[in-house]
């Protein structure tokens, strides 16, 4: 908003100089006064773009780093296993927050564009948050997530855990994935459909489960949630499980693995 009225002052003033000068015409003095003010905008948007880019390409540039000293990492577990998985555990859980501290602090180099782009302390805001998610920082993601951007399906279902974290009512928690569910398009809500689901089976509402569950198959393709469907409505409800998901599923921090010996968990510092 800023960039466009320090634009529009500029080619007013371009306009009425001209006129007052009787270097221009009336109609040429509009003329130049929009053609300064398109100019400006052109200008300095892609200075400010440029800018913007640089520290997002420095935060991708980080995380990629992390991901590949974690499978760099793995790969030498393979011919040489660690002590024990716990301590693989911690090796990767320590790449990975340095990793996000790292990302943090980059963020911040684009606090001084806030005045010149449009929303971009609140595309910064949902960046904040998706790192302390990945910290457990959660007091930190409750004081941001009012202000995060929903736009990205993973992000939904951030929303969704916490609500259900911190205690929402089923109530509550249909209304949002009743909003999320309408937003994700073909292929893109396995996590938030499973989700949702695994929320109805944990407070016993294994109809209500197998409903979202069916009505996922016309939105994606899911092995996973098909196979959970097929154990709702089969009385297994024992069976149910997510663990088909992966870190996808692991990373919203609602379930742990059942065999921690036999799996390290592999996140490396991804944001959504």
């Amino acid at each position: 908003m800023l960039t466009i009225l320090l634009n529009l002052a500029v080619g007013v003033l371009v306009g009425v100089g001209l006129r007052l000068g009787g270097l221009a015409s009336t109609g040429w003095s509009v003329f130049w006064t929009i053609l300064c003010v398109v100019a400006g905008q052109v200008g300095v948007g892609f200075l400010l773009r440029s800018k913007m880019q640089s520290v997002m390409t420095e935060i991708q540039a980080i995380m990629g780093g992390a991901q590949k000293r974690i499978q760099a990492k793995m790969t030498q577990w393979q011919h040489r296993p660690p002590s024990s998985p716990k301590q693989a555990q911690t090796e990767v859980e320590q790449e990975q927050q340095a990793a996000v501290n790292q990302a943090l602090a980059v963020v911040e180099k684009l606090a001084p564009y806030y005045k010149w782009i449009p929303l971009l302390s609140r595309q910064a805001d949902t960046m904040r948050m998706q790192f302390y998610w990945q910290l457990k920082q959660f007091d930190k993601v409750d004081r941001l997530m009012p202000r995060a951007m929903m736009a990205d399906p993973m992000l939904m279902c951030v929303k969704l855990a916490r609500s259900y974290m911190t205690g929402a009512s089923m109530a509550d928690l249909a209304a949002l994935f009743k909003k999320f569910s309408g937003k994700v398009r073909y292929g893109q809500g396995e996590l938030l459909y499973g989700m949702y689901a695994w929320m109805l089976v944990q407070k016993n509402d294994l109809d209500g489960a197998l409903k979202v569950l069916v009505a996922s198959d016309s939105k994606m393709e899911s092995p996973t949630l098909k196979r959970n469907r097929d154990h709702l409505a089969n009385n297994r409800a024992n069976q149910f499980s997510l663990s088909g998901l992966g870190d996808n599923w692991y990373s919203m921090f609602l379930e742990e693995p059942k065999v921690k010996q036999q799996r390290v968990r592999h996140t490396p510092g991804r944001y959504f």
